[in-house]
């Protein structure tokens, strides 16, 4: 028994020296990168060929997945094992749930049923966000969108009310002349905010002169207000948080 324990002591002491002292070289770091970009590019081919899922399309894309999820796995317990003994807590509850979610699809896929495959693929995108890892001015950004957290939520709740208000009078309008499209409220909350946001998609529109109105002074007005708002909230806190350098949550 003692002998058991020396013998892993002695592993864990082996790892945390070849860790400490023989860390990545930047080559790794640019493979890893490459690989994110590689794997959700093999994704979007595969949807062009309109394959259910990775078991019904060409054998090609099935291997290079198990590539990709198996290297990535590595990276996370390597990561993992690396934070554990240089006692980096902040890894586990930030990065890591990224590079967990980029790998733990792959492994779901084979305790689910085969009609969900196409789903647990398409979770594949998740991967992206270890981008966040590499990018500075993606960090920053995430951090300027933190601290504006609060603002953003004021503003949403203020663009929400200002669209239910809309869509009641325009309800109220428009049900009577345009009953497929303003007959239900849900309708009307849907034209609200795709308008509201300056987005509009053009499948619904007031047809009576005092809808059109309530659309200009009630909808327009403060939606351009609080899109402007929040485009100058985030751009106060990206200033800022460039001004600091390279920040971290």
């Amino acid at each position: 028994m003692l002998s058991r324990v020396h013998f892993s002591q002695k592993i864990y002491t082996n790892m945390s020296y070849i860790i400490k002292t023989q860390p990545w070289p930047n080559w790794v770091e640019h493979l890893l990168r490459l690989l994110v970009w590689c794997s959700v590019g093999a994704f979007i081919w595969e949807l062009t060929l309109e394959s259910e899922d990775s078991r019904s399309g060409h054998a090609a894309f099935l291997w290079f997945e198990r590539v990709v999820a198996l290297v990535f796995t590595f990276e996370l317990g390597f990561r993992s094992l690396n934070a554990s003994i240089n006692e980096e807590w902040g890894y586990f509850k930030g990065m890591f749930w990224i590079d967990l979610l980029s790998v733990a699809p792959f492994w779901i896929g084979f305790f689910v049923p085969a009609e969900h495959l196409d789903v647990i693929r398409s979770m594949r995108v998740f991967r992206l966000m270890k981008l966040y890892r590499y990018n500075d001015q993606i960090q920053i950004l995430v951090v300027a969108f933190c601290r504006a957290a609060r603002v953003l939520k004021s503003a949403a709740i203020c663009l929400f009310i200002v669209s239910i208000f809309a869509a009641s009078l325009l309800h109220l309008v428009e049900k009577d002349v345009q009953p497929e499209s303003f007959g239900k409220i849900g309708n009307c909350i849907w034209f609200c905010l795709t308008s509201a946001t300056t987005v509009g998609y053009g499948d619904m529109s007031p047809a009576t002169p005092l809808g059109k109105v309530i659309t200009i002074f009630v909808l327009y007005g403060p939606g351009i207000f609080v899109c402007a708002a929040v485009i100058g909230i985030v751009g106060a806190a990206y200033h800022a948080a460039i001004e600091e350098g390279k920040p971290k949550i």
